[in-house]
């Protein structure tokens, strides 16, 4: 099929949607369906020993089901220069390394720290009336994205997923209605897995105080 003439498929055209189920789905490059994406700072660049101490955002910070602000990391940066990297409310952070592949929401609460966004990190601002910032976390944190990545790359655990590549990524985009059902589900999924990793937790400090009374006994009773 040539590119200078797409079919007609529904009331698009067959080189940018599919229809699944009678539903049509657009398949778009992220820098269409977002408002902007921009690359998280250097902060080589940033430091200044006569500036402020100021939250970063690193790539180990990324959660799909929040960032835990009380816990980032501070470095005394230029104030003017961070401005650029300050995250937003609802920007979705995605993680450059393909091996790695993170990605958080920032929320009222890491803007209450007024964080900036650090290195290998991309700052994806969304465009609400065609993709929701909700959507794209569910997509991003998705495993069938992740293999997409990849695949894309060879399985390099060296690769990067670039501004510029990220921007030309074709993604797929249902209708606004379908996007926040997503959201939802995956909100809800998101908020089990933080349950049961603090249960987790709790039950590891358990066995580990339980295991050292147990030492203890034992010496005490030799």
């Amino acid at each position: 099929m040539s590119r200078a003439e797409p079919q007609e498929l529904g009331c698009c055209v067959a080189d940018t949607c599919v229809q699944q189920l009678g539903v049509i789905v657009q398949l778009l490059p992220v820098e269409t369906a977002v408002a902007s994406v921009r690359q998280g700072a250097g902060l080589s660049r940033l430091r200044d020993e006569m500036g402020e101490a100021r939250a970063v955002i690193q790539v180990a910070d990324l959660e799909p089901y929040g960032i835990a602000a009380d816990g980032l990391t501070r470095e005394v940066v230029d104030t003017k220069k961070a401005v650029p990297y300050r995250a937003e409310l609802h920007q979705v952070l995605l993680s450059q390394f393909t091996s790695n592949l993170r990605v958080a929401l920032v929320d009222e609460e890491v803007t209450k720290h007024d964080a900036i966004v650090g290195t290998n990190i991309s700052i994806i601002t969304p465009n609400p009336d065609v993709a929701t910032p909700e959507y794209l976390l569910a997509l991003f944190s998705s495993q069938a994205f992740h293999a997409r990545m990849e695949r894309l790359t060879g399985g390099s655990t060296l690769a990067q997923l670039s501004v510029s590549a990220l921007k030309g990524l074709e993604i797929p985009v249902p209708s606004l209605a379908r996007q926040q059902e997503l959201g939802r589900a995956f909100k809800h999924a998101a908020a089990a897995a933080r349950a049961a990793k603090r249960i987790v937790a709790a039950q590891s400090t358990l066995l580990e105080h339980a295991a050292l009374d147990l030492w203890e006994e034992a010496r005490q009773d030799a």
